[in-house]
């Protein structure tokens, strides 16, 4: 199995919220402050002493990359490959350059598919990603398989463009839930020859668990992704693919990553 078995853990948003305190002019109202608007600045305070939730997308190409100076470092298993119940196992080392607020933001990720001890590394290929920020969204070109050796050369090349946005919706009880939201399409797929759409959706439960519901073209994807307080670079990941077992191919995939943040 190539890299597809790597958990494309490619964002999170931090949900945040700003308070206006009133100036001294409106203080002068806040006696006639009816019942409503009092609970919902008690909801507002609330909320912003809440420890912030995130939202992260996985299994599918995204719209963003890593932040210039930080990198990863991914390993991964499953427990089939190729259709058949054969355990398989990637290495996955990425790097962010460059800031797509600004200009263009880059991300390259060196993929190892070999993993078993007799032939550690005879496998693998590289991934580039470009990004492109803007005020509601960020759009992402993705190019797999790029200077494969091993069993990954013939694999075609393959190139993703998505676009990904976020949302922070308030809740009743004064809290948040962040998503995000992921729309592209790909040149090819596991089970398709031709460009091929894809979508995802990112909820962030709390400051430590994060859900993803994806369809990558082929399959519909489940996935979750949890951190620890007492251990805050890295994070796990657990997908099912081809939930539905539409190609006889469900199967589980574990991953666990370790994030630097200030590599330069």
């Amino acid at each position: 199995m190539q890299g597809r078995l790597h958990s494309q853990v490619l964002t999170c948003l931090t949900a945040a919220v700003v308070l206006g305190l009133p100036t001294s002019a409106n203080a002068q109202t806040g006696q006639n402050l009816n019942p409503d608007a009092f609970f919902e600045l008690l909801h507002a305070f609330s909320a912003a002493v809440q420890k912030p939730t995130f939202a992260v997308l996985q299994d599918v190409a995204s719209g963003v990359t890593r932040p210039a100076g930080s990198a990863f470092l991914s390993v991964s298993g499953t427990n089939r490959r190729d259709g058949r119940p054969d355990a398989d196992g990637s290495l996955a080392f990425g790097v962010g350059l460059g800031d797509a607020r600004k200009t263009i933001g880059a991300e390259i990720v060196a993929s190892i598919t070999s993993t078993a001890p007799r032939d550690f590394g005879d496998s693998g290929s590289f991934t580039l990603k470009f990004s492109r920020a803007f005020p509601k969204g960020s759009v992402g070109l993705t190019v797999e398989y790029l200077v494969p050796w091993g069993d990954v050369v013939g694999e075609d090349v393959k190139t993703s463009l998505a676009w990904t946005t976020g949302h922070q919706f308030m809740l009743s009880d004064g809290g948040t839930l962040p998503v995000l939201f992921n729309f592209g399409i790909a040149s090819a797929t596991d089970y398709h020859d031709s460009w091929t759409p894809f979508a995802a959706v990112g909820l962030g439960l709390s400051d430590s668990l994060s859900l993803t519901a994806a369809h990558n073209g082929d399959y519909a994807i489940l996935g979750a992704s949890a951190s620890l307080p007492r251990l805050p670079n890295m994070s796990f990941q657990a997908s099912v693919l081809d939930l539905f077992d539409q190609y006889n191919d469900r199967r589980v995939t574990l991953s666990i990553s370790y994030a630097i943040n200030d590599l330069l």
